[in-house]
């Protein structure tokens, strides 16, 4: 009797652990969500150190000037959302193409350079890219995040993480690439640093 008791009593503890743990797990992404991962027009937030209008660092070979507006794309091998987003970079780079000088595409990697040619070669991504840029260069610390820069280099709005179907049109939209075919460019009141909560947090592959 008293050893069914103390197995017994065992079994409880460990459901009761386990309920703890479990309601502790989803109260933290709650507060993540609305708190760490919350951003707005022009605010800084741990993912991206940036205002809306402020020139992106850390790319000097970027020739800014050569579109009205660039898609920057930051990325990094071994990053699980990165790898889940190819199939929308992979239209949006041939969106981008289709609009020739109007508008430019580029992906930013911290790995090395045999590293990002062998991502997007294997990833299939036809698209220009820059290596070696840490986060700490660019201020720029979630992948993916996709930014757009006008012709000056400085930022315009940006997304991070894994893009729901209605970021994605967002995304196009911004560029003119939606349905309605306006322009590229929309002025400075477009609102920026629209952030979802897929960010990355595997560690840069070696």
């Amino acid at each position: 009797m008293g050893s069914q008791q103390a197995r017994l009593r065992a079994a409880l503890e460990v459901v009761t652990n386990v309920v703890i743990i479990a309601v502790a797990l989803v109260v933290g992404l709650i507060l993540v969500r609305r708190y760490l991962f919350r951003s707005g027009p022009g605010r800084p937030s741990p993912a991206v150190r940036l205002k809306v209008g402020e020139r992106l660092t850390g790319l000097p070979s970027v020739q800014w000037g050569e579109h009205t507006l660039t898609v920057v794309l930051y990325l990094r091998e071994g990053c699980v959302f990165c790898e889940a987003s190819v199939p929308f970079y992979r239209r949006l780079a041939r969106a981008v193409d289709s609009r020739e000088h109007a508008l430019g595409l580029v992906g930013v990697f911290p790995n090395g350079s045999a590293t990002v040619a062998r991502f997007v070669r294997s990833e299939g991504l036809a698209i220009a890219t820059v290596s070696g840029v840490s986060p700490a260069a660019s201020g720029v610390f979630a992948t993916p995040t996709v930014m757009l820069a006008d012709r000056n280099g400085r930022a315009v709005r940006w997304w991070v993480g894994l893009l729901t179907r209605q970021q994605e049109r967002q995304v196009l939209s911004a560029c003119g690439l939606g349905p309605a075919g306006q322009g590229p460019w929309r002025g400075a009141g477009v609102p920026g640093g629209r952030m979802s909560a897929g960010l990355s947090t595997k560690e840069d592959a070696k």
